[in-house]
């Protein structure tokens, strides 16, 4: 083979080699065979080589568009380049359908008045080949927050004095007020301001009050709807007057059953109240008292004020021997200047109402009177005079302080 034959047979081989298309060995030997048939003449080489080149140049564009022929028919590789062209043309078709119907959706909803939150999904796509054809699938990968919410109103304020109930409406120093929130609300969430620095959150809330004042107490409730309501309640905590006592036996008038009360209020009151704890009672400030039966007696003492507001106090006294007006059990109306008149000795003093009935043992009335200035000389209604030796019986009514009649009694005996 002469040295331009080489030449051709390497040009065609470099010309057809990277096409992946197979070539035909017997074909390229029937080519080649023509080639070297075809002779002009020994003279004539540069012409046979210009025909090599002619022929080879018209073998060249053949093999060329025959492969890529074949390229177009057979080969994966430009199989996936019309693949991928297609999936470009049908991803800009999807692409287009998701923004019209993204923009569809966002016309409706602001027609309907609504909000949209996050309407825009992300899509992935695949692609798949069958028969020729090629088939792109959309593919979601996000979730989709196409959620549409009801557009919700703005927060409003109420004033309403309303929903603040309070268990009394009066409000006393030291008092344990009862809020409670109106049941009207529902199910809802709740803040208390009680308008001296103190807080709490619940339905029903107790609070207490140590000082006197004006306080503004506050509720702000939040609905389930997020609507916020708000309330307020001015209210005044007024002052408490302090109930004590005390009580004193050795004074001459409050003497073993008797008892000598006095008060003693830190503030001014309105009303005052007594309980000696012998179902009696009084109103003075300082009052006496007598027991009848020596024992223990507690003794409350209550005081109001002017607004109603209120304190007591209770306190344990002790009766050292029952009471019977400390009337002596016999005296002698003998005219000696000694024990010759008989009066019980608690109604000396002249400022109880009283009447006392002398009886003989019969039982029959000897004697009466109803003032300390005639107190009993043994003179009897008959003329008559108590004799020594002989034994009377007394009764006595006498009227406290409250106007209650208490009844006393004993017997007296006549000595010499």
């Amino acid at each position: 083979m002469s040295n331009s034959d080489k030449i051709f047979d390497q040009l065609i081989k470099d010309s057809v080699k990277n096409h992946e298309s197979g070539f035909n060995a017997d074909s390229w030997k029937a080519v080649k065979s023509g080639i070297n048939s075809t002779t002009i003449g020994s003279g004539a080489k540069n012409s046979v080589s210009l025909g090599k080149w002619f022929i080879a140049s018209i073998v060249l564009g053949a093999v060329a568009f025959s492969g890529f022929l074949i390229m177009d028919s057979e080969s994966p590789k430009s199989a996936a380049i019309l693949s991928e062209s297609k999936i470009e043309k049908e991803k800009a078709v999807v692409e287009s359908n998701l923004a019209l119907s993204e923009t569809e959706t966002l016309k409706s909803n602001v027609a309907s008045d609504e909000t949209i939150e996050d309407t825009k999904p992300e899509f992935k796509q695949t692609a798949s080949i069958t028969n020729n054809q090629v088939k792109v699938t959309p593919k979601e990968t996000g979730a989709v927050n196409k959620k549409a919410k009801t557009k919700v109103a703005p927060l409003k304020v109420s004033q309403n004095e309303s929903l603040i109930k309070l268990n009394s409406n009066l409000v006393c120093e030291s008092d344990i007020v009862t809020f409670k929130a109106s049941d009207s609300l529902g199910n809802a969430s709740y803040l208390w301001h009680f308008g001296d620095g103190e807080k709490a959150i619940s339905y029903k809330v107790k609070h207490p009050y140590k000082e006197e004042g004006n306080y503004e107490v506050t509720l702000q409730v939040k609905l389930e709807s997020g609507e916020i309501l708000k309330s307020t309640k001015n209210i005044y905590v007024n002052s408490k007057p302090r109930a004590d006592f005390n009580f004193e036996t050795t004074d001459y008038n409050c003497h073993n059953s008797s008892i000598c009360f006095s008060s003693d209020i830190s503030a001014s009151f309105n009303k005052l109240y007594w309980n000696f704890g012998d179902d009696k009672f009084s109103d003075d400030p300082n009052p006496k008292h007598t027991y009848h039966k020596k024992g223990h007696y507690n003794v409350k003492l209550r005081v109001e004020s002017s607004a109603g507001c209120n304190d007591s106090t209770l306190k344990q006294v002790y009766v050292m021997r029952a009471f019977n007006l400390l009337a002596t059990k016999d005296f002698s109306p003998n005219d000696d200047g000694k024990k010759d008149t008989w009066i019980p000795i608690a109604l000396q003093n002249r400022d109880q109402n009283f009447t006392i009935n002398i009886l003989n043992q019969m039982g029959q009335p000897v004697y009466s009177t109803s003032s300390a200035d005639a107190p009993w000389n043994g003179k009897l209604n008959n003329g008559g005079n108590a004799k020594s030796g002989e034994l009377y019986i007394w009764i006595a009514l006498v009227e406290d302080s409250l106007g209650n009649l208490n009844e006393y009694g004993g017997s007296i005996l006549i000595t010499d």
